[in-house]
This record gives C-alpha cells, structure tokens and sequence, in this order.
C-alpha cells in the first residue's frame, strides 16, 4: 500500500508507518519534514518519494538550485536497495525544463 500525504506528520509519524504501508509519498521539505530523519528510522521498511520542493525550487529555483537541491536529497535518502521519485508530487506545467 503506498500512502500520500500532505504537510508534515512529524508529530505522529510513529503511528503513520506502523499502519504497514510499503511506500511514502509527497516528504515535503517546505512543511518541515526531514527526508534523513525518514530514510534513518523508516527507509529500509518502506519506499519513499518526495522531497524536493515542486512548491519553490521546481517551478521558481534556477537550474543550480534544483541541481543542489536534488543532490542534497540523495545525500540524505538514497539507497541502492529502494528507488527514489524526488518531487514530491509531480511534474507541473509550470516547471521550467
């Protein structure tokens, strides 16, 4: 089962990952969750996707801005076990390519 949330769920994130899901989506920075926090406790139960801001960097950051961003992410949550979709929902129109 792969779960979707929005904002940050910190505060209950315990319970959120004990319901069994398989996978994670929408990790965003913005609202303050930490990917390397997530990936330390949970990233070896479960996949996870998200974490690069399609709010700010995606639609309004210049391309070295998403490049460190995307960089900085799969620092803190790559593994060769899981793979990663780093926006946190999708690509939006508005996105400059």
């Amino acid at each position: 089962m792969l779960k979707h949330t929005d904002g940050n769920i910190m505060q209950f994130v315990d319970d959120f990952f004990s319901m069994g899901i398989d996978g994670y989506q929408s990790i965003e920075p913005y609202a303050g969750m930490d990917i390397g926090f997530i990936k330390q406790k949970y990233g070896d139960k479960v996949l996870l996707m998200g974490n690069i801001d399609c709010a700010r960097t995606l639609p309004f950051g210049s391309k070295e801005e998403v490049v460190k961003e995307t960089i900085e992410c799969m620092k803190q949550a790559f593994s060769w076990r899981w793979s990663y979709r780093f926006d946190q929902h999708y690509w939006l129109s508005h996105i400059r390519g």
